[in-house]
């Protein structure tokens, strides 16, 4: 089903009821009352009983289609009542904090369901429109699924605590070390020859390995056109791999490889192997591309429409290229409070640092050049680039991967500390 697609951490294995619904958008106070019932009051706004019935037909679907047991039909409602009144708080405060999600965003996320189902945006909504849901309304829940979730990250991220003393006990446990780890990336062609080949046959073999390795070692010659000259033998790929999950064969000759480099010919008892190491990263040596840039933030606000900010953004560009200087323009005009100070500078950035419009901009740009205005989920950005350099950032990238896994492994007790708050600290009232 379709349907499935849409289950997501936020709801915890639940759908809105709007993918089965075709519901475009909630209906006003008075005309929920005009159909059905008041299920629960949540501050200032309701959830009505079609909306709990509707929920409660999506997750008996989930329920049975996994084919576990259906709990007792009182349970069930309270269960969804519950969840309901959680998502309503969390769309209250995002609406307060004035969390958006921008339609760029929308339909990047729209098109990554897609491509996860192996569908393009086309069959996508044929195949909604199959099973009777409309595509906007589909693209609302995903929105809405997003909004929660960002509501999340930004709420329950900001009390989890990682001190110094719980990254060097992470990082000393053979858990850290595990996770710390080089990965790898790559490209093997195997010659075949069996164990009991004559040596003749094998030296034929060898001579036969080492004009692919030369081929392949040819400038502008990738993995893709040798492994196409030589489609007779097998070939093999990976993804960033740590090396307990590559075959141990290759154990020793990549730990004396560096990026892009071959290792001398590999003998098995199933013929020669060529290796390259296409790329490396974690361990002790971590070389990361950093960038100098600085940039200039106009947010869409209660005021003003991203389209607004968009001209903002166009008019200020229009002022640098008629030399207008950024670094004034940043402390007068940037909705980044934290870098106006400072001209709109962001330091020495990473594009992993980063998201994906911002680096993608950055990484583009060359030095001393200033951007075109571009829009991530924060608004709309012009940026500057100032410098590149490389650096070894292994320390504080062994360090970032502690920290986040610490904060993975608190972060749904925490969650659920927040969320049981959130509901205290709010009216709440259940009529059903």
């Amino acid at each position: 089903m379709i349907t499935k697609l849409f289950t997501s951490p936020i709801k915890q294995g639940l759908i809105a009821s709007v993918l089965l619904c075709g519901l475009t958008s909630a209906p006003s106070w008075a005309a929920k009352q005009s159909l059905d019932r008041v299920a629960a009051q949540i501050n200032n706004d309701i959830i009505m009983e079609s909306e709990v019935k509707e929920r409660i037909d999506v997750v008996k679907l989930q329920i049975l289609d996994a084919g576990r047991p259906l709990p007792p039909e009182h349970v069930l409602t309270q269960q969804i009542i519950e969840q309901l009144v959680l998502e309503e708080l969390q769309l209250q405060l995002a609406q307060r904090a004035g969390i958006r999600i921008s339609d760029q965003e929308l339909n990047q996320s729209v098109a990554n369901i897609a491509q996860k189902s192996g569908m393009t945006i086309e069959q996508f909504k044929t195949a909604l429109e199959e099973e009777g849901t409309n595509y906007a309304s589909a693209r609302a829940q995903i929105k809405r699924e997003m909004i929660i979730s960002r509501v999340r990250q930004n709420q329950v991220n900001r009390r989890i605590k990682i001190t110094d003393q719980e990254v060097k006990a992470f990082l000393e446990s053979d858990e850290g070390k595990e996770k710390i780890s080089p990965e790898y990336q790559i490209a093997h062609i195997t010659i075949p020859v069996s164990a009991s080949a004559a040596p003749e046959v094998v030296a034929e073999k060898r001579k036969e390995a080492i004009k692919v390795m030369n081929f392949w070692k040819k400038e502008g010659n990738s993995f893709e056109t040798a492994t196409k000259k030589f489609s007779q033998y097998q070939a093999g790929r990976s993804d960033w791999a740590k090396i307990q999950n590559i075959p141990s064969l290759f154990d020793e000759p990549l730990s004396n490889l560096e990026k892009g480099e071959f290792s001398q010919l590999i003998k098995s008892d199933i013929g020669f192997h060529v290796l390259k190491l296409l790329d490396k990263r974690g361990g002790d040596n971590f070389i990361i591309n950093k960038t100098h840039v600085r940039h200039i933030l106009i947010k869409p606000n209660i005021i003003r429409d991203t389209n607004q900010a968009r001209l903002i953004a166009e008019d200020l560009y229009q002022q640098i290229m008629d030399g207008a200087d950024f670094a004034n323009l940043a402390r007068s005009k940037t909705d980044d409070t934290g870098s106006a100070v400072n001209g709109g500078d962001l330091g020495w950035m990473s594009g992993e640092e980063l998201v994906p419009s911002f680096a993608k901009t950055m990484n583009n740009t060359a030095i001393d050049e200033v951007s075109k205005p571009f829009e991530s989920q924060f608004g709309w950005h012009i940026l500057q680039v100032l410098g590149r350099k490389d650096e070894n950032m292994a320390s504080q990238y062994q360090k970032a991967i502690a920290k986040n896994y610490l904060r993975k492994r608190k972060f749904q007790d925490e969650l659920q500390n927040w969320l049981q708050e959130l509901k205290d600290d709010a009216y709440t009232e259940i009529k059903l």
